[in-house]
């Protein structure tokens, strides 16, 4: 394997990996009949009857927090859903990991939050809780784990693998040409000195 390629292999699975990192957050949470008028449902069609609560009084759904963030079907939609630079957005049922004063939970986004596209700070992240006596307002992390891209990974290598062969085949195609142009080049000069 030439040395080329071993580097641009190197090169793009370093891009086709994400790193750990940790963003800091804010979490805020709201709760049925609370003062902004939150019901017992959430945007993904999931209801209180679904869930089921940890001993800090906040909704699980297959043991994951149910949290309410910025939405990717929201963003953008409407000036009340632009995202702000270095904020995230996410898809219903995605599954997030965050922390909370060194304490590791998992969430899975089920709802969508206004309040979170608010350019603040801190990112707001929504926890969904059974009352007021449950409420939260802490900061926090979101933390992104380990992981590659494998799809991405092979679409660069038939990229590459084809823009090398198209590299060879233009250049076993210059090389045809120019020995065709050399055995014509021989050739009219031999027919040049004959007649004369």
């Amino acid at each position: 394997m030439k040395a080329r390629t071993i580097i641009f292999l190197g090169i793009l699975a370093l891009l086709c990996t994400n790193f750990p990192r940790h963003q800091d957050v804010r979490f805020t949470s709201y709760h049925p009949h609370d003062a902004y008028g939150s019901g017992q449902c959430t945007a993904s069609g999931l209801c209180i009857d679904d869930f089921t609560t940890n001993d800090e009084g906040m909704y699980l759904y297959d043991n994951k927090v149910v949290i309410a963030s910025a939405n990717k079907k929201a963003t953008d939609t409407a000036d009340i859903f632009i995202l702000p630079k270095n904020y995230q957005d996410h898809d219903y049922y995605e599954v997030i990991n965050f922390t909370i004063e060194d304490k590791h939970y998992q969430g899975i986004i089920l709802d969508l939050c206004g309040a979170c596209y608010w350019p603040e700070e801190y990112q707001r992240y929504d926890l969904f809780v059974k009352d007021a006596a449950s409420a939260k307002d802490r900061l926090g992390t979101i933390d992104s784990p380990l992981s590659f891209n494998f799809l991405f990974f092979l679409f660069g290598i038939v990229a590459y693998l084809g823009s090398t062969y198209l590299w060879k085949a233009k250049n076993l195609t210059l090389k045809r040409l120019m020995l065709r142009l050399k055995y014509e080049k021989k050739y009219l000069r031999k027919l040049f000195q004959h007649r004369h």
